[in-house]
């Protein structure tokens, strides 16, 4: 065959795709009207994973899961669109890891709406002004987010989806390397590129800023500035990537969870979230992890943040293993409730990707 003959068979396969496309469309909208009718919630994580499950099991290639998965992502998030378009917050300004991870989870058919920090994303979410809102709880390479941890003590919010994804910090600057003297960015990303900073900018300031993103608008402002933030902030500000992937170590994931105010049902693989505060006495920590021994419940993350209500008293954020509606998981949640001085379910929803899959991506953030 001919390369024209070879195009024209493309072209009559996207005649195609499209007629289908809009064929799904018509449903979509069906479905809209009845969640309006039935006053159910647009987004659906558990819907969401189911799809993206089946792509997966359907897909024979040579196109790989992880375009298919793009493809379906923007896809679905033109659905919103068709069902009713919503609002969701993130700390900005545009080029922020959290503008890459709101896009990552709703697609580009969404109306976004930048925050100056992490609490008044929760409280954005929390008073209605949006409907969801997308924050970082945890990194791979140095632990908890205290910021966002903290808001889940002060703000009654529901975690309903979760997201794991890659970052790659890189150097920004408008100047060389020998000719920075201050490099700015969010304190997490400043302790995610210690080692690379202390060997090759020993003498710089490190000046901490409330996003990579507006780190990267003062280094492009400033004479001898640069940021730590990633390849997006470059091309949105108007800077040069002075060296690529500076993080210290080879895998360096944050977790990003998606709020809202209410409840995601069950996919089949999921995780439940918890914060709770033992009661001041010996072994009420190790009595509060016996229940989830007792029934096989494995727990997924545990960590601790001063309470900031009482001295030396500590709040603990705990994911285990299974939705809060599995027979186990509520029956360990009622006894860690009697047991507990306080407990909140922050939430339950499905597991994110693994690592290995979001691998694929790195090189593209």
């Amino acid at each position: 065959m001919s390369l024209d003959e070879f195009r024209a068979q493309i072209d009559s396969h996207d005649r195609e795709i499209i007629r289908l496309l809009n064929e799904r469309a018509k449903v979509v909208q069906q479905v809209g009207d009845y969640k309006r009718a039935h006053n159910q919630k647009v987004f659906d994580p558990a819907r969401e994973r189911h799809i993206f499950d089946r792509l997966k099991e359907l897909n024979s290639g040579p196109i790989t899961d992880t375009c298919l998965v793009a493809v379906y992502r923007e896809i679905i998030s033109g659905s919103y669109e068709l069902e009713r378009k919503f609002r969701v917050s993130y700390l900005g300004p545009e080029g922020t890891f959290s503008h890459l991870a709101a896009h990552a989870n709703f697609g580009s058919s969404v109306e976004y709406i930048t925050e100056s920090d992490i609490r008044s994303v929760f409280m954005s979410v929390a008073k209605g002004n949006t409907d969801y809102g997308v924050v970082p709880v945890q990194n791979a390479l140095d632990g908890g987010i205290t910021d966002s941890l903290d808001c889940f003590v002060e703000v009654d919010i529901t975690i309903i989806s979760e997201l794991n994804l890659p970052i790659s910090q890189c150097l920004l600057s408008n100047y060389p390397r020998e000719e920075i003297r201050r490099v700015y960015s969010k304190p997490q990303a400043l302790a995610q590129c210690r080692r690379f900073l202390r060997e090759n900018l020993p003498n710089a300031e490190l000046v901490d800023e409330a996003s990579t993103a507006r780190a990267a608008q003062r280094a492009a402002s400033e004479e001898g500035a640069a940021a730590v933030a990633n390849k997006m902030a470059a091309r949105i500000y108007g800077l040069q990537v002075v060296e690529h992937a500076i993080e210290d170590g080879p895998i360096n994931l944050t977790r990003f969870v998606v709020l809202g105010n209410d409840q995601t049902r069950p996919s089949g693989k999921d995780k439940t979230a918890i914060l709770f505060v033992a009661h001041n006495e010996p072994g009420a920590l190790c009595d509060m992890l016996l229940p989830l021994k007792e029934r096989g419940l494995n727990i997924l993350w545990l960590d601790y943040r001063p309470s900031k209500e009482h001295q030396w008293e500590y709040v603990f954020f705990l994911d285990v293993e299974g939705h809060k509606d599995d027979p186990k998981v509520n029956e360990a949640l009622q006894v860690l409730t009697r047991q507990a001085s306080y407990l909140r379910v922050l939430g339950s929803f499905p597991t994110a990707e693994s690592r290995g899959v979001l691998a694929e991506i790195k090189q593209d953030i």
